[in-house]
This record gives C-alpha cells, structure tokens and sequence, in this order.
C-alpha cells in the first residue's frame, strides 16, 4: 500500500506539479488549499506524513502543525514546512511548532524525496 502525503498550500500551480511528482515516485497524495481545509482531510483520513507552506490566508502553517501536533490522531505524524520563508527565525520557528524539517522554496526535489523517504520509506 503506498505511502499517503497531505500537501497544504495556497499555490495551486505548487499544488499541481509537486501532488504530481510526488504521485509519480509512489506516493498517494492529498492537497488542500487551506489550513482548515488541511486540518479537516487530516483529521479524516490520517496521511503518514504533511507537507505544509507557512504563509496561507487564514490560519498559517505554523498554527496548522501546532494543531496537528496537538491531536490525538496526528501528533506523531511527521511534518515537512515547505515555505519561501527561509530565515533562521522562521525555521526555528517550524521546528518549535513541531516540524520534523523544513526546506526552503523553491524546493530541491532530490533532497525532498531523501527527507520524505527517510521520515517514511517510500
């Protein structure tokens, strides 16, 4: 069975290409333009691993990986911020949200692939 994604972003040229990519080397992928959108897909069917933007309307990335971390179901789901915010601070700020790792836009596929596959195997 493969391994399932949720992909959150507001970018839906991002949304396309990387649920596309990532479906193409095996994974089974599910995007949401929102985080509430995302938190509500979480919640009902469980992924083995997120990947989130930071910088969405409404709630942010951040909020989203506090909430997922703080529910019972998605708490050890491991999470991957994929964001254009590339500063220490915002990193820092990631990890304290409860990120696994995150990567700078625009994102290195291959080293992408080596974090998702590590967290989760492929």
């Amino acid at each position: 069975m493969p391994k399932s994604l949720l992909l959150v972003d507001d970018d839906s040229d991002f949304l396309k290409g990387l649920s596309m990519t990532l479906g193409k080397r095996g994974y089974q992928v599910r995007t949401a333009d929102t985080a509430e959108e995302g938190l509500k897909l979480a919640q009902a069917q469980k992924p083995d691993l997120f990947l989130l933007d930071v910088q969405m309307p409404g709630m942010d990335g951040y909020a989203l990986c506090a909430a997922l971390k703080q529910a019972d179901a998605t708490f050890d789901t491991p999470v991957i911020f994929l964001s254009a915010r590339s500063e220490a601070g915002d990193m820092l700020r990631g990890y304290y949200a409860g990120a696994h790792d995150y990567l700078a836009k625009p994102v290195d596929l291959d080293e992408l692939f080596r974090k998702v596959s590590k967290l989760i195997g492929s």
